[in-house]
């Protein structure tokens, strides 16, 4: 199945079960077909309440993030040029005031054609008080006086000068503000206006598939359909569907660039304003850097049949396939479960129903013009779950959480995989400057993780390398420790485990228990509030460059510190473990009689002992203070 069938099933699904134009304040809307929404930034809608028969009430800007439904035309949803289409109701005013004659005459001529060709009294009435007030030539004065009462105001054109509270001159230019309406009592007691009226939206949408005649069949529904060339643009006037300006692409297969694919009208309006939704709801999409989105969503969601309850976290993947949902979220195409989901490339977990099938796309703004489609994937909910617990089993590692008091194994999320693994440490974080090779590097993990992948062979490569510069992280390395651990975890001699390994007679391994050993000796020496860098962190890179050569200078460095510590009151018991430590995993290592294998360079296990050792030197209490 294709991305564009995907969304033209899911908006049908949605459509069936009554979710489309569910206004809700604050909340993301599946628009009808041929309309549009906008938001209110508190200066530039206007909505002027009418009574019944089209006597003006009074003028309001809308409040900030109100926001207004409406219907568009095909020309002037994608309007441009010098004399730009109007919208056939809710427009800017410059449209609505006869002050630009030609745009006014446009406007009232499409107004008048959908009035007079209605298929509701509902709508003719709703319309006819409209007109009413659109013709009275006091529409401009009664807006304004409305607006700015009690202010010193004067009118030129479309702009009103004034002064406000404080006598201070300002200028507002109204002629780009939108004008909407409401009806006073339309409907018994309740005022009606354009944005809540679902039968005038219905109405229009009569109106316009009765007015456009089927020249085509529709490539994706293979129905007899009005064929459409210009299409919604998402991201700005970035559009899914384009043609493209070099001829040369198509010349010799088409005649023009439309004749590479047919869409109706209608299919080219469901499928991009379910994206349009997708894009907008904050449960159903990831942004992934740059100009780059995750969508995700579920096509079958109307019956519930694992009958999971998606608004509670789990702690155990499980636990995600079990449970209720209510009886008013039997079909939502973008639930809490996808803000779940589009969080498990971020955090590592979520909430499913296994018998789902997920939807999953990852979407480019490619240039100002067009949207690229990187990736697109069906999958069942159950091969998912299976693909996120292969991601989450061999891609963790332990992390010590302050609010619980203790270590748990935790998967790193996208972003801080990539910026640690490629990033350098500025500021004391990790920055990734180069926005195409994130985005890249996103499209990358994203992918592995929803198909069930391994890790990436360069990011393996790359955490090896960088666990060997300890200098080069001053306040990130425990972090970066952490994300390495992770990526390393799954190495072709099998998983590691957090406490340490006495059984353990790989080379590197041992060699990386010494390392944490003589860095112990040292820091367990230092005040509190005098704390500085140990040599094994000093003589990192080349310790691990040459470790036999290196352990005899260390073994040198920390001869002093070693006297200090049996020295030291209350540290004693430490001291002696550390030497038992030590003289262990020195003999330990006198097993590898190769003098030119012990001192080649260390392979990644030596940061899995280095790890295991540290854990097991620290008491209880250290952890709270130093756990890694």
């Amino acid at each position: 199945m294709s991305l564009v069938t995907a969304l033209l099933n899911t908006y049908n699904q949605a459509e069936k079960a009554g979710l489309v134009d569910q206004y809700e304040e604050g909340s993301t809307v599946l628009l009808p077909i041929y309309h549009n929404n906008m938001r209110s930034d508190g200066k530039n809608i206007i909505q002027c309440t009418l009574t019944k028969e089209g006597e003006f009430v009074k003028a309001e800007f809308l409040n900030d993030k109100e926001s207004i439904i409406f219907p568009v035309t095909e020309k002037s949803l994608t309007r441009s040029g010098k004399n730009p289409p109007p919208h056939p109701l809710v427009d800017k005013l410059q449209y609505l005031a006869p002050n630009d004659e030609q745009k006014h005459t446009n406007y009232k001529e499409i107004f008048n054609d959908w009035l007079d060709n209605n298929f509701s009294e509902h709508t003719k009435r709703f319309l006819k008080a409209i007109k009413a007030f659109i013709n009275s030539e006091e529409m401009l004065i009664s807006i304004i006086s409305s607006l700015y009462d009690g202010l010193d105001y004067e009118i030129r054109g479309l702009t009103v000068n004034y002064k406000d509270d404080k006598g201070k001159p300002k200028q507002d230019d109204l002629s780009s503000v939108f004008i909407t309406f409401s009806i006073e009592e339309f409907k018994g007691p309740v005022n009606v206006s354009v944005t809540r009226n679902k039968e005038l939206h219905q109405d229009y949408i009569r109106y316009v598939e009765n007015n456009n005649k089927n020249n085509g069949v529709c490539y994706f529904t293979g129905e007899e359909d009005y064929i459409v060339k210009n299409h919604r643009g998402l991201l700005g006037n970035a559009k899914l569907i384009s043609v493209s300006n070099n001829k040369e692409t198509y010349y010799g297969r088409f005649k023009s660039g439309t004749d590479i694919v047919q869409i109706g009208y209608s299919t080219s309006e469901k499928v991009h304003l379910m994206l349009k939704y997708l894009l907008e709801n904050r449960n159903s999409n990831q942004h992934l850097g740059e100009q780059q989105y995750l969508i995700n969503w579920f096509s079958t969601d109307l019956s519930n049949d694992a009958g999971i309850d998606v608004t509670s976290p789990g702690e155990d993947m499980d636990d995600f396939l079990f449970g209720t949902t209510p009886p008013e979220e039997d079909f939502v195409p973008v639930t809490k479960r996808n803000e779940r989901i589009g969080q498990i490339f971020k955090r590592g977990d979520m909430k499913l129903a296994e018998s789902d099938i997920y939807y999953v796309a990852i979407l480019d703004k490619a240039s100002n013009g067009r949207i690229s489609v990187k990736y697109f994937k069906e999958l069942s909910v159950s091969q998912l779950v299976n693909n996120l617990k292969k991601w989450q089993g061999i891609n963790s590692w332990w992390r010590y959480n302050h609010e619980k008091g203790k270590s748990e194994i935790q998967t790193p999320n996208t972003y801080n995989l990539i910026h640690t693994i490629y990033g350098i440490e500025r500021d004391g974080k990790m920055s990734l400057d180069n926005g195409s090779f994130r985005k890249s590097q996103e499209r990358t993990i994203v992918t592995h993780i929803i198909e069930g992948g391994d890790m990436p062979a360069d990011f393996v490569v790359k955490a090896k390398l960088n666990i060997k510069n300890r200098m080069s992280y001053d306040n990130m390395w425990n972090h970066l420790m952490f994300v390495a651990l992770a990526v390393l975890n799954n190495g072709k001699k099998g998983r590691f485990e957090k406490m340490v390994d006495k059984n353990n007679m790989d080379r590197s391994y041992l060699y990386g228990r010494l390392l944490a050993v003589y860095e112990r000796i040292e820091a367990s020496t230092f005040d509190k509030d005098n704390k500085r860098v140990t040599n094994a962190e000093k003589f990192w890179t080349s310790y691990t460059n040459n470790p036999a050569t290196m352990m005899m200078r260390l073994e040198e460095k920390v001869k002093s510190y070693e006297k200090r510590l049996r020295n030291s009151e209350g540290k004693k018991g430490l001291y002696y473990k550390l030497a038992a430590e030590k003289q262990e995993i020195i003999n330990a290592l006198h097993h590898h009689t190769d003098e030119k294998e012990l001192n080649k360079s260390l392979g990644y296990q030596f940061i899995f002992g280095y790890y295991s050792e540290n854990d097991y030197i620290f008491s209880k209490k250290d952890v709270e203070e130093e756990e890694i």
